[in-house]
This record gives C-alpha cells, sequence and structure tokens, in this order.
C-alpha cells in the first residue's frame, strides 16, 4: 500500500548513536531515496535520560533529541510522485526499539546479551485541530 508510514529511533547493541528512519511506499518498496535522505545516525549520551520527538509537519517529519532537532524528512512537491508523503494522511508508527547485532542482524557478541532498554513514558499527542 503507498500510505504505510512509520518513523524510528532505534539503538544498535551498546553503541552510543541511534538512528532516525523515516519509513514509507517511496522508500521501501519503491526505493526511490538514497539512505541518507531518509535516515540519519546520531550521537547520544548513553549515561543520562534522552528525550525523543518525532513531529509529523505538513511539509516535514522532525526528529529531535532531549530538545535538539537532529534530522528531518521532507516532503517532496513534485507531481506524480506516488507514497512519498503519507505522514498526516493516515495512522503512522513510531517504533522505538534496541536491536541486537550488526546490520544483517547477527548477534556478534552473545555474552553481552541480554539487551535492554528503559523507556520512562511515551507520549502521543496529535495536533490535528480543526476550527470552525
Amino acid at each position: 500500500s503507498s500510505d504505510v508510514c512509520s518513523s524510528d529511533l532505534e539503538r544498535l547493541n551498546h553503541d552510543n548513536k541511534v538512528f532516525h528512519t523515516a519509513h514509507n511506499h517511496y522508500v521501501d518498496t519503491q526505493k526511490k531515496q538514497s539512505r541518507k535522505e531518509f535516515a540519519k545516525s546520531v550521537e547520544i549520551d548513553v549515561s543520562h535520560w534522552n528525550t525523543y520527538a518525532v513531529e509529523i509537519l505538513p511539509e516535514q517529519v522532525i526528529f529531535s533529541i532531549s530538545g535538539q532537532n537532529t534530522f528531518s524528512y521532507k516532503k517532496i512537491n513534485i507531481p506524480g510522485i506516488i507514497g512519498q508523503w503519507p505522514y498526516g494522511k493516515t495512522k503512522c508508527h513510531i517504533n522505538i526499539d534496541m536491536q541486537w547485532g550488526n546490520p544483517g542482524f547477527k548477534v556478534l557478541r552473545p555474552q553481552e546479551l541480554p539487551c535492554y532498554m528503559d523507556i520512562d513514558w511515551v507520549r502521543v499527542y496529535n495536533l490535528n485541530v480543526s476550527t470552525p
């Protein structure tokens, strides 16, 4: 379907970075954008709690960590592009997770298992406000 979307905040292994990724039909199925256009890794201070945010706006998805904008995925305003901008039109998933292994997800250091991630709370706002 061209209306599938998600925004990911993922940490791999014990790395001191997280990955921001915008998923949609244009990126995942059609393979029309390069990784640097829809994803970015960002260093974090793993010794402190971090606050993550994903804001879905009419022209971009903004990712931030502890109040600092760290990546944005922008809408392409060219006629004929299908599946690149389902954000705000359909329900999107926000994936917050920790994964173990290399990019092929093979566990490289099994002695470091189990892995875990503490999440204090998650809050989701819908700011689509209609005025009379």
